[in-house]
């Protein structure tokens, strides 16, 4: 049986109170390394991993740090996890390595590699297995949501006024055990409008955090962002802040970070001189020039010229080059 087809029956038998609770619950299983095959529920909240006994999980394996990683869980029932690096890095589902002090959000179900340990971090559900249409996660949601009324009743929730609880539950009974309908395509996604507005807010989120010059972001077909570029040691702290805030904006898409880490800062064109009489014409070290409105390597374009900088552009962040 299922988790979904499990909530069905606790709400059957009137089990209701304290339902909500368990759905936030957080199961953590040790999957690799010296304690292996051990697993753990707890609440939701901060869960720490490490050596040291302050922990709330205490590993022990080789290159294990004192206050390795944190696994932070929403108190919301669909997953939101992120997993923060600490004293040590960790690498998420066998791909994505991440440093001390960066974070990534991931799904339940996600796994998590400390030094020579590796954990599961899985809920009650974990609503990335469910292939069925969103059908089945709004009926879901609408049982969830009567468990909040039905815990403040003297009785379950089926005794929910004019039998409607009970007619709920019978309705998502069926599209659990039986619908298997076609997904729809009516949702058109978002408009062109939002699209740019989106794209644009994050470029001047960029840009106020000082990184427009070395990360670019664009959009994809499927409506997600990609940010690309390179961030070296000096904007790390500015690129945390960043993908901080890009995950805490609840109408923004799914972003593809594809950001690599570099030892020095990014190299802009480097002004040499500049030319006032007639059209006004800047001159770059290596020997090339341009006036306003040519494009520069990089997707570079000049937007201004005057005699104390010259003005670049690119994706509608301005970079001012200085002699």
């Amino acid at each position: 049986m299922d988790a979904v087809q499990e909530i069905i029956k606790k709400l059957r038998d009137g089990q209701a109170p304290g339902l909500v609770d368990d759905l936030r619950k957080v199961k953590i299983s040790v999957i690799a390394g010296s304690h292996a095959g051990t697993e753990v529920w707890l609440a939701h909240g901060d869960i720490r991993l490490g050596s040291a006994p302050d922990n709330d999980i205490i590993l022990f394996a080789d290159d294990l740090q004192p206050h390795h990683c944190t696994i932070q869980v929403g108190g919301n029932i669909f997953g939101k996890i992120r997993i923060e690096a600490g004293d040590g890095a960790v690498m998420v589902n066998q791909s994505k390595i991440v440093e001390p002090g960066e974070f990534i959000q991931v799904p339940a179900g996600s796994t998590i590699r400390l030094a020579n340990a590796q954990v599961r971090v899985g809920m009650s559900i974990e609503w990335n297995d469910y292939k069925l249409p969103a059908v089945k996660a709004v009926v879901v949601a609408a049982l969830i949501a009567m468990l909040y009324v039905g815990s403040n009743l003297t009785g379950s929730v089926m005794t929910s006024a004019g039998g409607f609880g009970d007619r709920l539950v019978s309705s998502a009974e069926k599209v659990v055990t039986g619908i298997s309908a076609p997904a729809s395509n009516g949702s058109a996604g978002k408009s062109s409008h939002e699209k740019a507005a989106n794209l644009n807010g994050v470029r001047a989120k960029l840009q106020e955090l000082g990184l427009s010059a070395s990360v670019r972001v664009a959009s994809l077909a499927d409506d997600s962002m990609r940010v690309f570029g390179s961030i070296s040691p000096r904007h790390s702290a500015a690129w945390n802040r960043f993908q901080r805030w890009y995950d805490d904006q609840p109408g923004l898409p799914k972003l593809v970070r594809d950001v690599v880490r570099t030892a020095s800062n990014p190299k802009l064109p480097k002004l040499q001189s500049v030319w006032l009489t007639g059209t006004p014409m800047a001159h770059f070290a290596g020997g090339g020039s341009a006036s306003v409105g040519d494009e520069l390597p990089g997707s570079w374009k000049v937007i201004e010229i005057t005699a104390e900088a010259v003005t670049i552009e690119r994706d509608n962040s301005p970079v001012r080059l200085k002699f």
